[in-house]
């Protein structure tokens, strides 16, 4: 297959093949994007049974989607592809609200502990994809909602760097640096 190789069909060609990559790497569809998700109802307020293993699995699903988002933003980065950076922002910053946030547990109502590490490791990856668009304030906010989040909590393993694993503190102090080296 020819990339074109001049201006903006080139930059489009990339996306695309990013796109696509990203597209067999996990099982998301484009539909995800435009249909929001059903905000928590009170009868989600204590999960259980079959009501607590759908979320475990649609929080499972949304740390694939942001591991394969980190890998295109980390790609974008690397060949320095500014422009598409900014358009593949238009799309993550939603997908962070409507999948992302709404699937965060809620420590006033909602919140199962079965939940916590796929809470800190959905904030983990979140925070990662920040980190390849270069967005220091937002990480910081992640930053101190981990923080907040997960008093007591710091021997957890958890997922981070992406691929890994490391106590909550460890993977703390490490995304702390990252943040300063931005």
């Amino acid at each position: 297959m020819m990339i074109p190789t001049t201006g903006a069909s080139s930059r489009l060609a990339f996306i695309l093949i990013v796109a696509l990559a990203s597209a067999c790497a996990s099982p998301w569809t484009g539909s995800d994007y435009y249909e929001p998700q059903a905000k928590l109802t009170e009868a989600d307020a204590h999960l259980e049974g079959e009501a607590l293993e759908q979320r475990k699995g649609q929080m499972r699903r949304a740390h694939r989607d942001l591991v394969s988002l980190h890998e295109t933003a980390r790609s974008l980065r690397r060949h320095r592809s500014f422009d598409d950076i900014r358009v593949f922002e238009g799309f993550v910053d939603p997908y962070f609200e409507e999948h992302v946030q709404s699937l965060l547990s809620q420590e006033e109502e909602g919140w199962h502990s079965e939940l916590a590490l796929l809470d800190a490791n959905l904030l983990f990856a979140q925070a990662a994809v920040l980190v390849e668009l270069r967005e220091k304030r937002r990480v910081g906010r992640v930053i101190r909602e981990i923080a907040k989040r997960f008093v007591g909590m710091e021997t957890m393993l958890v997922e981070y760097p992406i691929g890994e694993q490391s106590t909550l503190a460890h993977a703390l102090t490490d995304l702390r640096d990252l943040r300063h080296n931005i």
